[in-house]
């Protein structure tokens, strides 16, 4: 919803927004009910590091995010490789018209 006002400029009738709302609960609820107890405190207890939140063996870890624009008709896709002690290693972006596949 929020990417179609800012992308689009198209704003959603509020019942719409309220029932996305519920349904978002709704599946949220059950997501966490098929977690197991160990799994739900951990995300209950306070922010955690990079380090804590990968096994041991990790080595690096990929951040990436992408967004598009309507008006333009392009995708735009950033990522960056980081090692477990959160050093910067690459990044990299780019512009691209999207496909469909």
């Amino acid at each position: 919803m929020r990417n179609k006002l800012l992308f689009e400029n198209k704003r959603d009738h509020i019942v719409h927004v309220i029932n996305a709302a519920f349904m978002d609960l709704d599946m949220c609820t059950e997501a966490f009910a098929f977690t197991d107890a160990p799994h739900q405190s951990h995300y209950t207890s306070s922010p955690n590091t990079i380090q804590a939140i990968f096994p041991q063996e990790t080595e690096l870890y990929c951040v990436a995010d992408a967004s598009w624009k309507a008006s333009t008709k392009k995708i735009g896709i950033g990522w960056s490789l980081h090692s477990k002690k959160g050093t910067l290693k690459i990044q990299g972006s780019v512009a691209l018209t999207p496909t469909n596949s």
